[in-house]
This record gives structure tokens, C-alpha cells and sequence, in this order.
């Protein structure tokens, strides 16, 4: 199984609206609520017959939304917080904002499995993040996301 995000899974990501995000968001977590190996995968594959088989009768953008306020809080803790046990992750962060949108992603997503989330998950909430909140100074940065929590 393949941990690392291709340059084409960063480049669909950062050509998705936050909208396409939220909905791919809240399909992931329903795919793995349903097949847990599927958390595990950096790119689950979800095939048409699994969304038949999921009878979703819930709004994924909904789901998509929950997920992103349950973690936000936790994501920016470890990429603007002080906690000394999230430095290395903090770090990784801080160096690649300067690299562009997909070294962020790539680094949010590593910095977010780091902190328990499925790895299903972590790069569309990643590049949901990076697109809501990214600039290049670091600190604005984070001063910008701690306004938005």
C-alpha cells in the first residue's frame, strides 16, 4: 500500500473547490466507517457499488463539514501551537509553507496521521486547510487560522 501522495492526487486536490472537499471529505469517512482497511489507505479507492451499498442518506458535505470542526482545533495546535512534542511536525509545516500549496499538503497530511487522524482523511482536510488558510509568512498564517476557530 502506498503511503505517499503522487503529484497528480495533490494537483486534484488543489484544483477541488471546498465544496468538492468537504463532499470527498464526508465520502472517505463513510468508506471507512463501513470498511475500516479503507482508513488506512492515503487514497482509498471507493468504487460505485460501494456508494450504492452505503444507502447514504446523509448530506456528505454535512459529514464532510463536522469532520473538518472536529479536527481544526487539533491542527492547528500541532502547526502553530508550543506543545514540544509536535515540533518536529510544527517544524516540517513551517518549512514547507514556503515551498507552495502542495509541499503544505504533504506536510499537513504527515503532521495530521501524526495526530491519530485516519489516513484516509488526512490530505483532503489537509488541502481543505491549506486552501482556507495558507500564506506564505508563517505567522500571519497561524494568526489568520486562530481567527477562524
Amino acid at each position: 500500500m502506498n503511503q505517499t501522495l503522487s503529484e497528480q492526487e495533490i494537483k486534484d486536490l488543489l484544483e477541488s473547490d471546498e465544496e468538492q472537499l468537504l463532499n470527498q471529505l464526508g465520502l472517505r469517512a463513510a468508506a471507512a466507517s463501513r470498511d475500516f482497511q479503507k482508513s488506512a489507505e492515503l487514497h482509498p479507492k471507493i468504487t460505485a457499488e460501494e456508494v450504492v451499498a452505503m444507502d447514504l442518506k446523509g448530506d456528505l458535505k454535512s459529514l464532510g463539514r463536522r469532520l473538518v470542526r472536529r479536527w481544526n482545533r487539533s491542527a492547528y495546535d500541532v502547526v502553530c501551537g508550543d506543545d514540544p512534542d509536535d515540533t518536529q511536525a510544527r517544524e516540517g509545516v513551517k518549512n514547507a509553507l514556503g515551498l507552495g500549496d502542495a509541499a503544505a499538503i504533504g506536510a499537513l497530511t504527515a503532521a495530521l496521521i501524526g495526530i491519530g487522524m485516519m489516513p484516509a482523511l488526512a490530505p483532503v482536510l489537509a488541502a481543505i486547510l491549506v486552501k482556507k488558510f495558507f500564506n506564505p509568512a508563517y505567522g500571519e498564517f497561524c494568526g489568520f487560522w486562530k481567527e477562524k476557530l
